[in-house]
């Protein structure tokens, strides 16, 4: 019994050692497996971190090479735009019904004879035939892109116009990026709005050496007062200069701003938001460069543009209960600088609206841009505003000095100056008496003070040797 106990024993032993030895086998072969799996990741890691490093040095290289002027930018692009041919070749292929990008690229190529005939030819297919999904942007976390969806559906939301134009581009042998940034729409306030997380998508498109910028999106078409997507294409958007896009594109990443000197998003955001009519008319504002304008005791401010080509313009205050009238004067100083006169009627905050049209267009005009007012205070008398400007005061170049008010004092005397190029004659008309202005000798001003002895006073003039006055200005007399 003893003997048999002791064997026992044993084999009870070596039964428990055993399976030690094979969970520790079993152990040092998973640590082992872990192991060589996290070599293997290390490794595989490394390898996708030179490529990504190999990719920053091509961009950087790409990125730090020589801007084209947004001059070269602007006739390269507009020479696409222009091309009939290419346009009537998108007509035809859009006749047609795609189930994958291969196929689309295809059929649009035969058209191109460059690299920027292929990318404009992808914009205005896409343009044409995507419409925008006006319902919440989908989070982009749970974005999914299937471009045989698109095709079929003919609607995507903004991602998808990004990476519909990227992957035909691709298959057409051009580089396009999808970059994330935040986009300054039209109710976006400077200086008041903040943004958080990025809300919008774009693309670039190397050519040539060069990024070139575009927003597929915004060039497919608006979203009407009733949230529903017009088509109405705006190649604006298609090769934007750099420093135009920024207006109201920026970029995560501030490589994508493709200009020589970036700036920060709180000056973004802080930035005066044009429209695209301010860039189309080739205006520039010279001040105030603010977008937001604070008028402490003088009600009035003076807005100075400039423009490269003919344009009518007109400028409205507005408050959050409508527009305030006879609130703006608009003189044209020479051929392309203007003077608009913007008057709060009283303490509140205030915005002055630019509106423009290129000369002698019968469309309506286009806001431009808007500027924040806030006025600490109002008019003296209480009665506020600007004469009645008509249109032979700014096709003259007229400038009004004094009085700048639009109400004028019965039985006053008041003192009238008026820079008017090209006039013979001045007249201040009151109750059908003419009150003639003197022109200074070596100056296009003329002036004099007139007694105010009626209601209805208007301000007459004679141009270049014509035979007949033109109504200029008129106010009213209490």
């Amino acid at each position: 019994m003893k003997l048999d106990s002791k064997i026992q024993l044993i084999q009870q032993e070596t039964e428990n050692y055993t399976k030690l030895y094979q969970q520790e086998v079993q152990t040092r072969e998973a640590i082992e497996k872990e192991h060589k799996g996290k070599i293997e990741d290390i490794a595989r890691l490394e390898m996708e971190l030179q490529k990504a490093k190999l990719e920053m040095q091509r961009l950087d290289k790409l990125l730090t090479a020589p801007k084209l002027p947004s001059s070269l930018i602007q006739s390269s692009r507009v020479s696409a735009i222009n091309n009939t041919k290419l346009s009537e070749h998108v007509a035809k292929v859009s006749k047609k019904t795609f189930n994958d990008t291969t196929t689309l690229a295809k059929e649009l190529i035969w058209a191109a004879s460059s690299d920027l005939d292929k990318a404009w030819l992808i914009f205005l297919w896409i343009s044409q035939n995507i419409a925008y999904i006006t319902t919440d942007e989908i989070e982009e976390s749970k974005f999914r892109f299937n471009s045989s969806k698109i095709l079929k559906e003919k609607k995507g939301y903004c991602l998808d116009y990004c990476y519909l134009y990227a992957e035909i581009a691709k298959e057409i042998g051009l580089d396009s990026r999808v970059v994330t940034g935040y986009a300054k729409s039209g109710g976006f306030e400077p200086g008041v709005d903040r943004f958080g997380d990025p809300n919008h998508h774009w693309n670039t498109v190397l050519l040539n050496g060069s990024w070139y910028l575009m927003d597929v999106m915004w060039g497919s078409g608006v979203v009407n007062a009733q949230n529903k997507f017009e088509f109405k294409l705006r190649d604006f958007y298609f090769l934007t200069p750099p420093d135009q896009f920024l207006n109201n594109h920026y970029p995560q990443e501030k490589r994508w701003q493709l200009v020589d000197n970036t700036i920060s998003l709180r000056e973004y955001e802080l930035r005066t938001l044009f429209y695209e009519p301010y860039f189309t008319n080739k205006l520039d504002l010279i001040a105030p460069l603010e977008s937001i304008v604070v008028l402490d005791k003088d009600p009035k401010m003076q807005i100075l543009l400039n423009s490269e080509e003919p344009v009518s313009l007109i400028a409205e205050v507005e408050t959050r209960t409508g527009k305030v009238p006879n609130s703006t004067l608009v003189s044209r100083k020479t051929q392309n600088e203007y003077i608009l006169e913007a008057e709060c009627p009283s303490k509140g905050v205030y915005s002055v609206n630019v509106y423009c049209k290129k000369k002698g267009e019968e469309k309506n005009y286009q806001c431009c841009f808007k500027i924040k007012v806030e006025c600490g205070a109002g008019s003296e008398t209480g009665k506020s505003g600007f004469p009645t400007a008509h249109a032979a005061y700014g096709e003259n170049c007229c400038v009004l000095m004094e009085p700048k008010t639009r109400f004028l004092r019965l039985g006053k005397k008041v003192n009238f100056c008026v820079e008017a190029p090209g006039a013979d004659s001045l007249a201040v008309i009151i109750d059908k008496k003419w009150n003639y202005l003197q022109k200074e000798v070596g100056s296009f001003l003329f002036r004099g003070a007139v007694d105010i002895t009626g209601k209805d006073v208007s301000l007459f003039g004679k141009f270049n040797g014509g035979a007949n006055y033109d109504s200029i200005l008129v106010y009213e007399a209490y």
